[in-house]
């Protein structure tokens, strides 16, 4: 069978991975060494703060609207309060939400009653009280540790520094100097916010451990503590939390946690008793134990309810007894089943070369391979056909106890009984897996499992027909610690785009009769169907006049890439400033990918390149926006062919034609030398682009 099963395993799991999505969990490249390298990791993989376009930066200075946009994405903050009052805050400004949120928050105030001075620096003082503010410490009148320069403090901010000082946040200089007015760099404000916090849940469902001389911050739902209960340092409950459960937090002598909740309609449950729970005026509807904390109060955790456990019917407690060990591969009675537990403990052994970058584990037949995504920037590993691909790497392990076994999955052969790899069944498979990918994966679960398929193993010169096939279930897991941005940008991504299916012979009643559109039963459709508003206003704006429409309709690809390029983006676009950041600083590993996929575009009837394999894309040089970088490196990746395409060539013709199109897009994918796969598939990507609700008087 050699390396066709080993082809669909792999490639189940990595032509998905190898998505460019992958390549936005690398670090930043100006970060490597530095002294808080490891701080600037942990937040930014946590995606509470971002880099420039070019990098991190991090010994430049962090400004008042990037401190406050660090916070709301802490936090998670949602509220925003009314700062009509600040001059200087444009409501169109890209800093005007989340300085809105921080305000209401009372994290930040303004410079005056009428001035918040958003693009200004920010002082070590004023990061050390915002940071007080946020996580609800109290500020201390006379500090323990105090420094030489202590009072050139603003009074405003000393009792926060004391308080900050005395929990090690803050350590000063080598010449035990605060310099409280003295511009904080953006390396400085990460390592106050690592020194501060230890366990930080921001995903629904995650388990968080006390980390003893750290607050533990709690922003996702569902989420439960475990660890040692150290009263000085508090269980903070914001952004997105209602359900905590601190049943695994254990309690030495009667040193009971404190839990400070910031939002409303919280319960925290199986609270160790005489645990404080504090709640502040706005947060109503908490509860401790069932008990209800009242607004603006404190209250002590009563015992929790102990469960109840049914006796037996002798009214003894029953004796748990051991369950049974597992068969060895030579106990199967099953040839399927034997063959493939030998293949996968096989594959396990020959993965340990690889590096942790994928680990196979198999139980009860649950055959899973489980993706580092730490691990995935050596994408040498996986794409690459000189000899030390995963491929390459494990073939010889599989293809003995592999061999005379077929495999069915999703009702299709991929390998026949005949011996040979059914390349479309295979490509369905694939597809089946990848048809929700950035839905799934900005909602995978704590288990890290993305998804799974079953199938059915036969073993094709078995005499007894009972013992000739195994039901099986291929699972993918995904893991470490960088894996939460590449989450956060697929939920992002997911705002965006969506993925269906359609039935070839649904497209023309739908889309009107796309000509050369043959060869499939079942096609992928992209759908840009949700994209902002605020970026049709953009293109509208660029036609100005009733015409808007057939000005874009009439115009080449490369003029309208180079249009949206001079486009201004505002507080309304952050997000997409935010993904293209991402793009723009994985060029490296975008380039990887691009080296073995090509694209075309079916317009007419005919074919004309849209990318070729091995194109490089490089992110604009200029002092631009993020946006516009990508916009423009986009242009330069394209062919000459491409460019020119309009979109009145892909006008929908069928229904309502108005700003609907459908680009059929042809993707090849050559991974032969390394996972022993290629594929052929047409993509018919939809765009819904309506400027008619946008369009503004005048030339």
């Amino acid at each position: 069978m050699r390396k066709k099963v080993l082809a669909l395993v792999l490639a189940l799991v990595m032509v998905i991975a190898m998505l460019p999505t992958v390549a936005f969990a690398a670090d930043f490249a100006d970060t490597k060494g530095h002294w808080a390298e490891t701080q600037i990791d942990r937040w930014s993989d946590f995606g509470v703060v971002g880099g420039d376009g070019t990098g991190f930066n991090p010994n430049g200075s962090m400004t008042r609207a990037q401190a406050a946009q660090v916070f709301v994405n802490l936090l998670k903050l949602t509220k925003a309060g009314d700062i009509t009052a600040y001059t200087d805050v444009p409501a169109t400004a890209w800093y005007a939400d989340a300085i809105s949120k921080v305000v209401e928050k009372g994290i930040m105030n303004g410079v005056s009653a009428t001035t918040m001075n958003p693009e200004g620096t920010l002082t070590r003082e004023q990061m050390f009280v915002m940071i007080g503010r946020a996580l609800g410490v109290k500020p201390v009148e006379t500090a323990t540790k105090t420094f030489v320069d202590g009072k050139e403090t603003s009074d405003w901010a000393t009792g926060y520094i004391n308080a900050l000082a005395d929990m090690g946040v803050i350590h000063g200089t080598g010449n035990n100097e605060l310099n409280p007015t003295d511009v904080i760099n953006r390396a400085s404000v990460m390592t106050a916010l690592d020194n501060l916090i230890g366990g930080y849940a921001n995903e629904d469902g995650q388990t968080v451990e006390i980390q003893e001389g750290k607050i533990t911050l709690i922003v996702a739902d569902d989420v439960k503590v475990t660890g040692e209960a150290d009263p000085d340092m508090p269980i903070v409950v914001a952004g997105a939390a209602k359900t905590v459960d601190l049943e695994g937090v254990t309690v030495t002598g009667e040193e009971a946690p404190v839990v400070q909740v910031q939002v409303e309609e919280v319960a925290i449950e199986n609270a160790p008793e005489g645990t404080n729970v504090a709640a502040p005026a706005e947060a109503t509807d908490v509860t401790v134990n069932g008990e209800t904390v009242e607004a603006g109060s404190t209250a002590e955790a009563p015992a929790p309810e102990a469960e109840q456990t049914a006796p037996s019917q002798q009214g003894t407690t029953p004796v748990p007894q051991p369950a049974p060990a597992e068969p060895t591969p030579s106990e199967h009675k099953n040839e399927a089943e034997a063959a493939m537990n030998a293949a996968w403990e096989a594959l396990d052994t020959a993965l340990d070369d690889m590096g942790e970058l994928v680990v196979a584990s198999q139980s009860n037949g649950t055959y899973t391979l489980t993706i580092n995504f730490d691990k995935l920037t050596s994408t040498d590993k996986v794409l690459d056909g000189d000899g030390h691909g995963l491929a390459t790497a494990i073939g010889e392990a599989l293809k003995t106890h592999l061999n005379g076994i077929s495999l069915t999955v999703g009702g299709e052969d991929v390998y026949t009984a005949e011996g040979k790899f059914n390349n479309t069944a295979l490509k369905h498979a694939l597809f089946t897996v990848a048809g929700g990918f950035f839905y799934d994966l900005g909602n995978l679960p704590e288990s890290g499992e993305f998804r799974s398929v079953e199938g059915t193993a036969t073993a094709n010169n078995c005499t007894q027909s009972d013992k000739c096939t195994y039901d099986v279930t291929l699972k993918v897991v995904l893991t470490g610690e960088k894996l939460t941005r590449v989450k956060d940008f697929a939920k992002k991504l997911s705002d965006y785009v969506s993925m269906t299916k359609i039935n070839a012979s649904d497209v023309a009643s739908k889309y009107g009769t796309i000509q050369g559109l043959t060869g499939e039963s079942e096609y992928i459709v992209v759908c840009l169907d949700k994209l902002p508003q605020t970026l049709l206003t953009k293109v509208g704006q660029a036609y100005r006049g009733d015409s808007a429409q057939t000005a874009f309709e009439g115009a080449s690809v490369e003029a309208l890439l180079t249009l949206l390029a001079q486009q201004t983006m505002d507080g309304s676009l952050a997000e997409i400033e935010t993904l293209a950041r991402m793009i723009n600083t994985n060029e490296g590993l975008i380039d990887t990918v691009l080296g073995h996929v090509s694209a075309k575009v079916l317009v007419g009837g005919e074919t004309k390149d849209l990318i070729t394999m091995g194109s490089n894309y490089t992110p604009y040089a200029g002092s631009v926006t993020d946006f516009a970088k990508l916009v423009k490196g986009v242009n330069a990746l394209l062919t000459s062919d491409a460019k020119s395409l309009k979109p009145s060539q892909f006008k929908v013709t069928q229904g309502s034609t108005t700003g609907k199109y459908i680009v059929p897009v042809t993707v090849h994918i050559d991974l032969e030398s390394s996972l022993g796969f290629t594929a052929d598939e047409t993509i018919l990507v939809e765009l819904n682009i309506d400027l008619s609700s946008v369009n503004t008087s005048g030339k």
